[in-house]
C-alpha cells in the first residue's frame, strides 16, 4: 500500500459518505443492480466520560451490489498480465468514491471456486496517485457450516479507506468470470462520537436482549478459571441489528478456539474501529448472505476486545469463521493484515486474555491438545492449521505459541488450588500385609484375549497415564495417540524396474490426485503416470526425451508460484534448473536456477522454513542436512537443519502427521528411518520419531499426497520390481496434555486404576510416601473429579503396588502390591470405591499390562520391572533387569509404567523416562521381550509423577 494511502486513510472521517458502485465488465456487458441498505439511525446507552472508547450510535451501513449485465463499462482497462498462469477475467470502471469505503467481490455458491484458483484486486486513487494492486483474500471455508438460502461465496472484505477512485480486477484459473460475480461495496457510515459505559463488564453481565448468560453445570464444576477481559458491545460500534437475521442463533459447543486476522490496513486510528467492524458486519450480511458477522469477537490493533456475531459472550453462539469446525470453536479475529506485519503486543495480550477467559467456561486449559471433528488440534490453533491457507497472516501465526503461553499463566494464576483433605486419624490402622496373609480363593487366569488392552481416561481408544506438574502438584492427563507410522505397502501391478529416477511431482495434469515422474534408464525418456488416488499410476500422460542428460529429477512443488507443481533438476553442466509445469501433464522450458550447483537435491519439501516459499534439501558439507528456499526464479540461502545425514542417507519430506507442518524422513544405512518432524518455526525438532522399518529396501523413494484427504505417501521400487506405495497413518503419538480438577501435593505415587466402580469411567487412586492409606477419587470421564475416598488401609509397608486389571475374574480391577518381605499381594476391587481384604497371591497370574505371553511368577520378584514412582509391571519370562537394559541403560530411568497396548498390536507396552533429558519413550512389548524403543514425547521434566 502506498504511503499516500496510509496517510489518507488515517484522516478524519467525512460526515456524510458517497455511496460507490463498482461496475464489472466481462464480455463487455455491464448490468447494475443495487441493493441499498437501510439509513436510519438509533441511539445507544450513554456512558460515563472515565471510559475510553468511543461508542458511536447504532448506523445502519449504506451497501450497493454490482451484477454483470448488459451495459457497457464506463471505460475499458487493458488486460493485465497472467497472474500465476490465471488471466484476467474480469474488470471494473473506475468509479469516484469518498469515505471510509470496505469493498469485497462475490459470487454464486453454485460456482465454487478453488481457493487457489481466483484472486480479486483493488486499486485506489488518492491526491491524483494510483495504489498499487492488492489481493482481496479469499479463503473457502470463511463462511458457515450449513449454507443459508441467500448465502454467497466470496473474499474477505477490505477497508480502502478514503480514496477519490476505485478499480477492481478478478482473475480466474478456469478462465471465465464465476456465475453471479458481484462487487459489494459499503459506507459504515458516521457517528456523532458519544461516551458509553461498556455493555459487558467483566461479571459478564449484559443488557437483556443479548441473551441468558448462566453457565452449564460443566463449566462451573471445572478448576480452570480465568477473569473476564474488558469486552465491547455491538452497541458500541453501533450494531444496526435488524440487518441481521431476527431471531436466536444457533449455539453449539466450546472444544477450542481459533485466531483469525480481517487482512485490513493496519494504520487505523481507535476512533475509525467501530466503522470498521460495522463494514465487515454488513458485507457479511449483506453481501455473503450470512445472518450476522461471522467472528464471535474482533481485537483491534489497540488491544480492546469487541464483541462480534450476537447472542451472548459467554455462551457457544456458532459463527461462520472457520468451515466445519463452527459448531464446536469460537473465533477472535485480529483487524489487520498480518502477512505483511507484525501484530503489536497489544494484540497477542488481548487474544491471551480473551482465549484464557472464553475456554476456562468450558473447563479447557489454554495449552492443552484437543479433538474437534475427529482432529487433533491446540486448545489455541490458528485458522491455517484447518487447512492450508494464510490466515491468520505469517507474524501472527508465529505469536500463537505465546498466545497459549500466556494464556495458560492467567488461567494458572486465577485457578486457587483444591486442598488435600487431610486423612482422618484412626486409632488402630490395619497392620501391615505380613508373609502370613491368607491365601485367597483360586484364581484361573484369564486368556490374554480377554483382558482389556489399555487404559484410557477420556474415553478415547488410546492409553492414557497420570501426571503430576512440579512445583503447582497439579495432576494432567497424558493421552497417547497412536503411534505413528504407515500402512502396509500398496504394490503395482506393473513392473518399474527398468527406471533411474522416480519422484512424486504433485497434480501435473490438474485432475485433483497426485502423479509420478520416472525416467526409463535405457531410453533415457521421461514418462508422466496419472495417479488414480490410491497410490497407484496406471495412465501415462506422456513422455519426452528432453532431460536424457539431467543428472537428476525432483519434483518440488510450486516453486514459481503459478498454481502447478515444478520439478528441479541438475544437468550436467552443474548447473540448477526450474523445470515448470503446464498444469496438462508437461512441462514449460526449464529456467536457470543457479550455476555451478554440484550437489543433488535429494528432496523438496513445501516450506519447513517457514517463509512461505517451497525448499529444496540438500546434504550440507557440515554433515547435516540443509533447507534452500526457493522464491520464483531465484534461491535463497541455505539453513541447515538439525539433521544427521551421510552419503548413505536416503532423504524424503512432508507432512506425514497431519498437522500441516513439513517433516522430514531419513533413512541410515541399515535401513531405518527416523522422523524429524516440522516444528513450525522454521525448522525441525532435533529428536527424532522412530525408528520405522517399513521403508527398508524400498529403491528411490519419494513422498507426496496423492489425493486430497489422505495422509503422506511414499512410493519407491519394492521387491519384485513392482512399485510400492506407503501411507501415513497420521497418528500423533502424544495427543495431547490435558488438565483435570485435581492437584495433590502429597501423593508420592499415582495410579490408573481404570473403571473401578462401573460407571464406564476411569477413576485415579494415590497414596503419600509413607502413609498407611490409599485414597481414590472417581472420575466423571471429562477430566474432573469427584471428592477423595478411603480406598483402604495397612499399605504403608507396600513396597511396590500396581493397577494390574481383574486378575481375580470377578470383572472388576484388581491391585497387587509386593511388602516389605517380598510377599506378593492382591488387594480385589470391591466394585464401588475400596478394596477388600488382601490375601496371597498366587504362583501364576496374567495382567492387562503383563509383557510377555506366558504367566508371570507372582513370587520372583526378578520378573517384576520396578519403577521409581513405587510400581511395577509383570514380564513373564523373569531377568527383567536384563532385558530392559537392552532398550534402556540401567540407573537411567526414572518412569517405568505399563499403560497397556500404546502401539495397536495388542501386546502391551511400557512408557519409561529418561532421568537426564525428561524424554518419554515407548518401550514397545513382543511376545518374548521388547523392541527397540521410540520417542513417544520430547522433554517432560516438568513433572514429578507418572502412572
Amino acid at each position: 500500500m502506498s504511503k499516500s494511502r496510509y496517510v489518507t486513510f488515517c484522516q478524519q472521517l467525512l460526515a456524510t459518505a458517497v455511496v460507490m458502485a463498482l461496475a464489472f465488465t466481462a464480455a463487455g456487458v455491464l448490468d447494475l443492480r443495487i441493493t441499498p441498505g437501510s439509513d436510519e439511525r438509533s441511539t445507544a446507552p450513554q456512558e460515563s466520560a472515565a471510559e475510553a472508547p468511543v461508542a458511536p450510535k447504532p448506523v445502519a451501513p449504506r451497501v450497493r451490489q454490482v451484477s454483470f449485465g448488459e451495459k457497457p463499462a464506463p471505460t475499458q482497462q487493458p488486460a493485465a498480465p497472467e497472474l500465476r498462469g490465471m488471466p484476467q477475467v474480469a474488470t471494473s470502471g473506475t468509479q469516484a468514491v469518498s469515505g471510509l469505503a470496505t469493498v469485497g467481490v462475490t459470487w454464486d455458491r453454485t460456482d465454487p471456486q478453488p481457493e487457489d484458483g481466483i484472486e480479486a484486486q483493488v486499486r485506489t486513487l488518492s491526491a491524483n496517485r494510483w495504489s498499487g494492486w492488492e489481493a482481496l483474500e479469499y479463503h473457502d471455508d470463511h463462511g458457515p457450516d450449513a449454507g443459508d438460502a441467500d448465502e454467497r461465496d466470496g473474499t474477505d472484505p477490505s477497508v480502502v479507506g478514503k480514496a477519490e477512485k476505485v478499480e477492481v480486477r478478478v482473475f480466474s484459473a478456469q478462465r471465465r468470470a464465476p456465475k453471479g460475480l458481484r462487487v459489494v461495496l459499503i459506507d459504515p457510515g458516521t457517528n456523532r462520537s458519544e461516551v458509553a459505559k461498556p455493555a459487558l463488564d467483566r461479571s459478564g453481565t449484559v443488557p437483556s436482549d443479548q441473551g441468558d448468560l448462566e453457565l452449564s453445570s460443566a463449566s462451573t464444576a471445572t478448576k480452570v478459571s480465568a477473569p473476564q477481559p474488558k469486552i465491547y458491545s455491538r452497541a458500541q460500534w453501533g450494531a444496526d441489528e435488524r440487518i441481521r437475521e431476527s431471531g436466536n442463533p444457533s449455539y453449539g459447543t466450546i472444544q477450542g478456539g481459533f485466531v483469525h486476522h480481517t487482512v485490513n490496513a493496519n494504520n487505523y486510528t481507535e476512533a475509525q474501529v467501530p466503522a470498521l467492524i460495522r463494514g465487515i458486519y454488513a458485507y457479511h450480511v449483506k453481501g455473503r448472505g450470512w445472518r450476522d458477522l461471522g467472528y464471535n469477537f474482533l481485537i483491534d490493533r489497540f488491544g480492546k476486545i469487541w464483541e462480534g456475531r450476537y447472542g451472548g459472550i459467554t455462551k457457544a453462539v456458532q459463527g461462520a469463521h472457520t468451515e466445519g469446525y463452527n459448531e464446536v470453536s469460537f473465533a477472535g479475529s485480529a483487524i489487520g493484515n498480518f502477512d505483511v506485519a507484525q501484530p503489536p503486543q497489544a494484540v497477542v495480550n488481548a487474544f491471551a486474555s480473551l482465549m484464557a477467559w472464553k475456554l476456562s467456561l468450558y473447563g479447557i486449559r489454554a495449552d492443552s491438545m484437543v479433538t474437534m471433528k475427529g482432529r487433533r488440534f491446540h486448545a489455541i490453533s490458528g485458522h491455517r492449521d484447518t487447512k492450508s491457507t494464510a490466515c491468520p497472516g505469517k507474524y501472527l501465526y508465529a505469536k500463537i505459541p505465546e498466545i497459549r503461553t500466556r494464556a495458560t499463566a492467567i488461567q494458572t494464576k486465577a485457578s486457587t488450588p483444591t486442598p488435600t483433605p487431610k486423612p482422618t486419624p484412626t486409632p488402630t490402622p490395619t497392620p501391615t500385609p505380613t508373609p502370613t496373609v491368607p491365601n485367597g480363593p483360586a484364581i484361573t487366569p484369564k486368556a490374554a484375549s480377554q483382558l482389556p488392552t489399555s487404559l484410557n481416561v477420556l474415553g478415547s481408544s488410546w492409553p492414557d497415564l497420570y501426571v503430576r506438574e512440579k512445583g503447582s502438584n497439579k495432576i494432567r492427563v497424558l493421552q497417547t495417540g497412536g503411534q505413528l507410522g504407515f500402512s502396509a505397502p500398496a504394490i503395482s501391478t506393473r513392473p518399474w524396474s527398468g527406471f533411474d529416477t522416480l519422484t512424486l511431482a504433485g497434480d501435473l495434469n490438474g485432475d485433483g490426485l497426485g502423479d509420478l515422474v520416472a525416467r526409463n534408464k535405457a531410453d533415457r525418456r521421461t514418462y508422466v503416470f496419472a495417479g488414480n488416488g490410491a497410490g497407484a499410476f496406471p495412465t501415462t500422460l506422456g513422455y519426452t526425451g528432453a532431460y536424457a542428460a539431467y543428472r537428476w529429477l525432483v519434483g518440488a512443488g510450486d516453486v514459481d508460484g503459478d498454481g502447478k507443481p515444478d520439478l528441479v533438476a541438475g544437468d550436467a553442466q552443474n548447473r540448477l534448473l526450474l523445470v515448470r509445469g503446464n498444469g496438462k501433464g508437461g512441462f514449460l522450458a526449464p529456467q536457470v536456477l543457479s550455476s555451478g550447483w554440484g550437489t543433488k537435491v535429494v528432496s523438496a519439501v513445501a516450506d519447513v522454513t517457514g517463509d512461505g516459499h517451497p525448499d529444496l534439501l540438500v546434504k550440507g558439507t557440515d554433515g547435516k542436512l540443509a533447507a534452500t528456499p526457493t522464491y520464483g526464479a531465484r534461491i535463497g540461502a541455505a539453513r541447515a537443519l538439525p539433521v544427521p545425514v551421510t552419503a548413505a542417507s536416503t532423504v524424503v519430506a512432508g507432512d506425514i502427521t497431519g498437522d500441516k507442518r513439513p517433516d522430514v524422513l531419513v533413512r541410515g544405512a541399515d535401513g531405518r528411518t527416523m522422523a524429524y518432524l516440522g516444528n513450525g518455526a522454521g525448522s525441525v525438532s532435533p529428536r527424532p520419531y522412530g525408528p520405522f522399518g517399513s521403508l527398508a529396501g524400498i529403491a528411490m523413494p519419494s513422498a507426496g499426497p496423492v489425493n486430497p484427504g489422505g495422509g503422506l505417501r511414499i512410493v519407491g521400487g519394492g521387491a519384485s520390481n513392482r512399485l510400492a506405495a506407503f501411507t501415513s497413518n497420521q497418528r500423533p503419538n502424544l495427543a495431547g496434555i490435558s488438565a483435570t480438577s485435581l492437584t495433590l501435593p502429597d501423593a508420592a505415587q499415582l495410579l490408573n486404576v481404570g473403571d473401578w466402580n462401573g460407571d464406564g469411567r476411569a477413576d485415579l487412586a494415590s497414596r503419600a510416601a509413607t502413609s498407611d492409606y490409599l485414597w481414590i477419587r472417581l472420575g466423571d470421564g471429562k477430566g474432573g473429579f469427584g471428592s477423595m475416598q478411603l480406598m483402604g488401609k495397612g499399605f504403608a509397608g507396600v513396597k511396590q503396588l500396581a493397577a494390574v486389571g481383574d486378575v481375580t475374574g470377578d470383572n472388576r480391577p484388581d491391585l497387587v502390591g509386593r511388602t516389605a518381605s517380598g510377599v506378593m499381594v492382591v488387594y480385589a476391587g470391591d466394585g464401588a470405591h475400596a478394596v477388600k481384604a488382601p490375601f496371597r497371591a498366587p504362583a501364576k497370574l496374567r495382567s492387562f499390562n503383563q509383557i510377555g505371553s506366558a504367566l508371570w511368577n507372582g513370587t520372583d520378584v526378578g520378573s517384576l520391572l520396578l519403577s521409581a514412582g513405587g510400581g511395577f509391571t509383570p514380564y513373564a519370562p523373569g531377568r527383567a533387569a536384563a532385558a530392559l537394559a537392552a532398550v534402556a541403560p540401567a540407573g537411567s530411568l526414572d518412569w517405568v509404567i505399563g499403560p497397556g497396548d500404546l502401539d495397536g498390536d495388542r501386546v502391551p507396552d511400557l512408557v519409561v523416562r529418561d532421568k537426564a533429558s525428561g524424554d518419554v519413550y515407548l518401550v514397545p512389548g513382543t511376545a518374548t521381550g521388547f523392541g527397540p524403543r521410540r520417542l513417544l514425547a520430547p522433554g517432560l521434566s516438568t513433572y514429578d509423577l507418572g502412572g
